[in-house]
């Protein structure tokens, strides 16, 4: 974890020989900066430069008083730390204090008070600094237009923005405290589950990714990638984990439907290739392959004109790219085998643009001789 960042602390009073012996007693502590000023509007205006964590002021002192320095801090800063630190107090300035919004009300007294101080300082700070860094940590997370999660360390959820809500269709009270069975299957958990694992192990991963089955409130499966972390723990231990969802239902779909149609290709016996403008095969399926007594990975990457010996190169060129986008020609052909026997042919060759790519897309068939 990151070392904590000095706690810069603005001491507003009046008696100087106090404000040196507080300034002296709580820079002790190494993590404690203390900057003084000895009337509310000098604090005020450093206060305003910025750069403070927590206010320390006296109520009765010249011009403005403790509380009305609070009232204009806390118009400027709702949540910095500022505790009102008093010699002459009664429990109406208390009263007024904390209604005002103050961190903390204390009389001064000796050391003790002193250390009492320090303490509320530390304490007040952190909870500062802590909410502070939620707030910026969920603006982020809340601009993140895919789905996070993050589970408490019973596996719980305490935290999922709206784009995971709208994903999974529930509602925020539906997930909040649930375990991931409101979403998923045990295969599904059991998974995640051994993903958290490889984490957590001596010389596991940082994070992880896998790919796991949301279902939703409506009952659909949607497939989703789970990019997966633990939170940060030191001495207390696994405190939870985070991730995000991104949903790849439309690659897996678009992934099945491809390998159905090459399927279907593949189980049609006729001979089926892609082409390049140039003339390559891009694709051949087994039939085509058959058709000429060799492999589709002999075929990938030759030149139509290869396997033809009566086709010119040179000229063979400038006729592939005469064709029209969107034209179809049909011609017989003899095509040579490596063992040197000819097949006469039947082609049938379309030519079109896919993604500002031109593709020629041909079928051929075996012809009786003529």
């Amino acid at each position: 974890m990151p070392e904590e960042s000095p706690i810069r602390v603005l001491h507003v009073e009046d008696d100087r020989p106090f404000t040196d012996m507080c300034k002296e007693f709580l820079e002790q502590e190494s993590s404690i900066t203390v900057a003084a000023e000895h009337d509310a509007d000098a604090g005020l205006r450093r206060f305003e430069e910025g750069d403070i964590d927590c206010i320390i002021s006296d109520h009765d002192m010249p011009g403005r008083t403790g509380l009305n320095l609070l009232r204009a801090v806390r118009e400027r800063d709702s949540d910095v730390p500022f505790i009102l630190f008093t010699g002459r107090g009664s429990e109406e300035v208390a009263a007024e204090a904390l209604e005002a919004d103050a961190t903390d009300y204390l009389q001064k007294g000796g050391l003790e008070m002193v250390q009492l101080l320090r303490n509320r300082i530390q304490s007040a700070v952190s909870e500062y600094r802590i909410a502070t860094s939620y707030a910026e940590y969920k603006t982020i997370v809340e601009s993140i237009h895919d789905p996070v999660y993050v589970l408490d360390e019973r596996g719980q959820f305490t935290y999922v923005n709206d784009a995971f809500l709208e994903l999974t269709g529930y509602d925020h009270e539906d997930v909040i405290g649930h375990d991931p069975s409101i979403i998923k299957s045990e295969p599904m958990i059991e998974r995640a589950e051994g993903e958290l694992g490889r984490i957590l192990s001596t010389e596991g991963p940082e994070d992880t990714v896998f790919e796991v089955e949301i279902t939703t409130a409506g009952g659909e499966t949607i497939i989703c990638e789970d990019h997966m972390g633990t939170l940060p723990f030191e001495s207390a231990g696994f405190e939870g984990s985070a991730g995000v969802l991104r949903n790849i239902s439309d690659e897996r779909h678009a992934e099945h439907r491809a390998a159905f149609l090459e399927g279907v290709v593949e189980a049609t016996g006729v001979g089926i290739a892609v082409y390049t403008a140039d003339g390559r095969f891009e694709y051949a399926n087994s039939a085509y392959a058959t058709l000429l007594a060799t492999t589709v990975d002999d075929l990938l990457g030759s030149f139509v004109w290869e396997h033809s010996p009566a086709l010119d190169p040179v000229r063979f060129d400038d006729y592939w790219a005469s064709y029209e986008r969107g034209e179809t020609r049909e011609h017989v052909a003899t095509h040579e085998r490596p063992d040197g026997e000819t097949v006469p042919v039947r082609t049938i060759t379309t030519c079109e643009k896919i993604h500002g790519t031109v593709y020629h897309f041909g079928t051929i068939y075996r012809r009786d001789r003529e």
